[in-house]
């Protein structure tokens, strides 16, 4: 089995201050919790990811994979490098533009259906080790 290091970067925020906060989202769990809280079947969309990205966002962890650190991401910002490969960022938005408030403002929307407590976004530089 091998190990890579990935670097990340997006715009949103990282949830899950604590252990129990984070039992929801761990792998097994992830699904059902997605389903429930967007209020979708199992037909509809099996991992709950699909309506999840219709709302333009998607969750994912820094940090590894055995100690995850949860984010709730704009899928638009969500890039990814893999080790060895570089990744060329688009222009970044800021803080005063209608991209950011608008944005934020879906973003609150989200946090308030998936029970995540909401803090102010920003763009998030992160790894991943798994």
């Amino acid at each position: 089995m091998g190990v890579s290091t990935d670097g990340l970067l997006f715009w949103g925020i990282e949830f899950c201050d604590t252990e129990e906060e984070a039992r929801p989202w761990a792998a097994g769990a992830r699904s059902f919790w997605l389903r429930n809280k967007l209020e979708v079947t199992e037909e509809e969309d099996y991992f709950g990811e699909k309506t999840l990205a219709k709302l333009g966002f998607e969750i994912g962890e820094h940090c590894s994979y055995d100690f995850p650190i949860y984010y709730l991401a704009e899928i638009q910002t969500h890039l990814r490098a893999n080790r060895g490969y570089s990744k060329r960022v688009p222009p970044l938005e800021y803080p005063d533009s209608d991209w950011w408030r608008e944005k934020t403002e879906m973003l609150r929307i989200v946090c308030d259906r998936l029970d995540i407590r909401f803090k102010e976004p920003s763009w998030m530089l992160a790894s991943l080790w798994g």
